[in-house]
């Protein structure tokens, strides 16, 4: 768990367990043809699964709720890798109760990042991890990606009011906005908050890991290539414009442009 400033806002990373990412696969490259990047294509190796907590003003904004226990036994799952407390308990212990949440944003409908809405050990009907969130999924996700779309959840939330499917931009509360951003699935979106002249972007899987802002070609095998390179360039000149920060899924740290090197710098959080 990491807290920062931003503005009058607090942002909170929760990493609620590492994944197993098999670089090479995911962008289909080998490493002896990139020896640059050999350290991160010869072996699989650990990125984080975050979620990140936003506080601003009445608004309390979850991005994204895994629960680390769906990959036990995938090819996701790390063996020997410390098992990180549930998202409810991280939650708790930052001083942020669960049943405060007004609003929680799925990036996308992939497991990674819908698997802790619901409580495992409770019974379907108590079982809402953020009882009184609103819940915002692309609609082209819940209704073009069945086979990773949480439909059991989503019926559950359905069912409680709770669900609300995002077609286009949106903005949740003041100063926090739901962005399109479809490749890595047809209803991927992002999250921009702004406060007291500062932004920063929630971004799900535009980005999987760092190597692909030195590539920016570089794709998942999964995603939509074409329409990421949209989302992406569109972000990119967004970012740049309002020199703002952004923390991906899968990535430690918020990153930045350097405007001097046309590179990006990961810090613990946003410099003052």
């Amino acid at each position: 768990m990491h807290q920062f400033p931003l503005g009058s806002a607090k942002i909170t990373i929760f990493n609620t367990g590492d994944l197993r990412a098999d670089l090479a696969n995911w962008f289909d490259k080998r490493a002896d043809d990139w020896p640059q990047y050999r350290h991160w294509l010869a072996h699989p190796i650990a990125v984080p699964m975050n979620c990140v907590h936003i506080s601003l003003g009445d608004a309390s904004v979850l991005v994204d709720a895994c629960d680390a226990n769906c990959f036990i036994g995938t090819e996701f799952h790390l063996p020997g890798t410390p098992q990180q407390p549930p998202l409810p308990d991280q939650m708790r212990a930052a001083g942020i109760a669960p049943e405060s949440v007004t609003h929680v944003v799925i990036t996308h409908a992939h497991t990674d990042h819908w698997s802790g809405l619901i409580l495992s050990d409770s019974p379907p009907a108590l079982g809402v991890g953020f009882p009184n969130a609103q819940h915002y999924v692309g609609r082209e996700d819940f209704e073009h990606e069945p086979s990773n779309s949480p439909f059991g959840v989503e019926g559950l939330l359905q069912a409680r009011n709770q669900l609300i499917c995002v077609a286009r931009d949106l903005p949740i509360a003041p100063d926090i906005d739901i962005l399109a951003a479809p490749g890595e699935t047809p209803g991927h979106q992002i999250v921009r908050v702004k406060s007291e002249g500062q932004t920063l972007y929630v971004i799900g899987d535009l980005y999987h890991h760092e190597v692909e802002f030195a590539q920016p070609d570089w794709n998942v095998t999964w995603a939509d290539a074409h329409a990421n390179a949209i989302s992406r360039e569109k972000f990119t000149a967004a970012v740049l414009a309002e020199n703002a920060h952004f923390i991906a899924a899968h990535i430690r740290g918020v990153g930045q442009f350097n405007r001097a090197t046309n590179e990006v710098v990961w810090r613990d959080g946003v410099a003052k």
